[in-house]
């Protein structure tokens, strides 16, 4: 039996929840409300990467990721 061991190489600029949440100082809470207010504003996408999600049982997750969209005055 084959085992979906496969995890993607996720790109620099995107980052989980919980990445945003520690890079902002805020808790996962927190990002996930702003994540949302990002989302209705289309000021960010979303994508699942599988992932490792925990270094000691190797278990491996579709995880959704999120970039910020570059604005028209960001070109």
């Amino acid at each position: 039996k084959l085992m979906a061991t496969e995890i993607d190489e996720v790109p620099k600029d995107w980052k989980t929840r919980d990445q945003i949440a520690k890079d902002m100082g805020l808790s996962p809470n927190q990002a996930s409300k702003i994540i949302t207010r990002l989302k209705r504003a289309n000021m960010i996408e979303v994508q699942k990467f599988k992932i490792k999600t925990q270094a000691k049982t190797g278990i491996i997750k579709q995880i959704d990721h999120y970039r910020l969209l570059k604005s028209s005055s960001q070109k």
